[in-house]
């Protein structure tokens, strides 16, 4: 089974996400130490260092960072295309945060919450305004 992204928040390549979606591409964390260091700036983790195991998926790249397909040269010179069976990235593509995080990691502003009371007297009047609709409800009736 693929190794699941290590992005919070990201489904990708879990059991049930595999059963709906089929696999995503997964790539490895970089060697070179500055790239590295900007793929960890770039997921949002505390205090968080990858392991030799830990991936992220291809859904958090650009499609421009990410190749598909192969070059190559044949004995007479001829350059032909063919599609590459694991997609490889640019050598600068750095993950970027996208939809599928939950939203306190997403960078989208949440709405602040109400305070109980105020959330009280909101109940409170929706109540009082029922209740006032089926007496006027009751008394419509009553006349008829």
């Amino acid at each position: 089974m693929p190794s699941s992204c290590v992005v919070p928040g990201c489904k990708s390549n879990y059991k049930t996400q595999i059963k709906t979606e089929g696999c995503v591409s997964i790539l490895k964390f970089p060697k070179d130490p500055n790239l590295r260091n900007a793929w960890i700036r770039a997921i949002p983790h505390d205090s968080w260092e990858p392991s030799a195991n830990s991936v992220v998926c291809i859904k958090h790249f650009h499609p421009a960072d990410v190749s598909w397909v192969e070059q190559y040269k044949d004995i007479d010179g001829n350059w032909h295309e063919r599609i590459r069976e694991r997609p490889i990235l640019h050598s600068s593509a750095i993950p970027e945060l996208s939809s599928n995080l939950p939203t306190d990691l997403s960078g989208i502003p949440t709405k602040k919450r109400k305070p109980p009371e105020e959330l009280d007297n909101e109940f409170e009047k929706r109540t009082k305004k029922t209740e006032d609709e089926e007496k006027r409800k009751l008394i419509k009736s009553m006349m008829k």
